[in-house]
């Protein structure tokens, strides 16, 4: 199933009758913004999901760069990231223990709405190859 649908060539666009080249029109300038909202909400999760786990509030922004966003995203999604991070801190008072979650504190109990995002396993340690 195709999850975006181009825009109909300009040459094929003037052969439609006059109501449906507008509507297109419509439809196109109201499409081009769509995936840079998808963009944002994703730099914002993966940013969110970072500070949850631990990561030095300095050093996401780097995360973000390094997995493709423009520097800009990455700024703006880590800078609404920490405020988010510390706006919760602050609602829900301090914690006794760490401040990150640790063996006996999962992420999923912080006070995070619910969505959907992939949970990051450790890899399991390879035997070493013997010849």
């Amino acid at each position: 199933m195709r999850r975006w649908v181009a825009p109909v060539p300009e040459g094929q666009l003037r052969r439609l009758p006059a109501g449906l080249q507008d509507a297109h029109r419509r439809w196109a300038d109201s499409a081009q913004g769509a995936p840079a909202g998808r963009v944002r909400v994703r730099g914002r999760l993966m940013a969110l999901d970072l500070l949850a786990a631990g990561a030095d509030p300095g050093r996401v922004e780097g995360h973000l760069l390094g997995s493709g966003l423009h520097p800009a995203v990455a700024h703006k999604c880590s800078a609404w990231a920490r405020a988010r991070h510390l706006a919760v801190l602050q609602a829900t008072g301090p914690t006794p223990g760490p401040a990150t979650p640790g063996p006996s504190q999962s992420v999923a109990a912080w006070p995070y709405e619910e969505r959907n995002s992939r949970r990051v396993r450790t890899p399991k340690p390879v035997p070493p190859l013997v010849r």
